[in-house]
């Protein structure tokens, strides 16, 4: 989620520009749709009243004998 949120801030800041106050911070991030492909499953979108956009999580297993995390079901 870290490292999806840190891409979605570049893109803002990039698009916001120097001076970047905060309401135009805000009114920016408010217009973003940034794809996160396989990282979240689907793109971060902020709207004037969803701060947070739409999550995406995947259910994971750990193989013991492969040393690395499977897709346990679908995104969601």
């Amino acid at each position: 989620m870290g490292w999806a949120l840190a891409s979605v801030m570049e893109v803002a800041h990039s698009q916001c520009g120097y001076p970047c106050t905060g309401e135009k911070l805000n009114s920016v991030l408010e217009t973003i749709k940034e794809d996160m492909g396989a990282l979240m499953g689907g793109p971060i979108q902020f709207s004037p009243k969803d701060h947070y956009g739409t999550t995406w999580w995947q259910v994971s297993k750990y193989n013991v004998t492969e040393k690395h995390f499977l897709p346990a079901a679908e995104w969601r």
